[in-house]
């Protein structure tokens, strides 16, 4: 319904699935992270190309991990608000929590110098190695809200507050 265009290669899981299946990783989607991992895809694009491949499962035959299931359900949200995913996020939740730093794209993070820098011990080297942060922002609503403590504090507190947040209700 909010994706028009939403196909799977087969019909009877195309005819099954729903907003649900994707958020519980059942929809029986191959995994697809050589498709983003990496790579500057825009997310319309990266979804289309999801979807022409064949399901190695059944819907809700069994749960498997994707990110692309949780960036077609992002986008659904965004396009039922009519608005992208990110827009949604910063009107509906990131705003109202008072997040004020937070943000929705490694790119961006990445030019704030407050940023946490990861590292991996190498044993060989007896050192730690930098690691470069992962680019997530093609599957986006999988996992690219970044945010430092204080901003995590006041989703934490949406959180206990079960969708209400300072006396206001953002989620039921």
């Amino acid at each position: 319904e909010h994706i028009p265009w939403f196909t799977l290669t087969d019909a009877e899981a195309d005819s099954k699935v729903v907003i649900r299946d994707l958020l519980c990783h059942r929809v029986g989607l191959a995994s697809m992270t050589m498709l983003w991992y990496g790579n500057d895809i825009g997310q319309e694009e990266l979804l289309r190309a999801a979807l022409s491949a064949e399901l190695p499962y059944g819907v809700r035959e069994r749960w498997n991990y994707r990110n692309i299931c949780f960036l077609a359900a992002g986008m659904a949200a965004g396009n039922a608000a009519g608005a992208d995913w990110n827009s949604l996020m910063r009107e509906r939740i990131l705003t109202p929590l008072g997040m004020r730093d937070a943000n929705l794209s490694i790119k961006e993070t990445l030019r704030d110098p407050r940023t946490s820098k990861g590292y991996q011990w190498d044993a060989e080297k007896e050192e730690l190695v930098h690691q470069p942060m992962r680019n997530v922002d093609p599957v986006a609503p999988a996992g690219s809200i970044n945010a430092h403590v204080v901003d995590m504090a006041q989703w934490v507190r949406f959180q206990f507050g079960r969708g209400e947040f300072e006396g206001e209700r953002l989620l039921s």
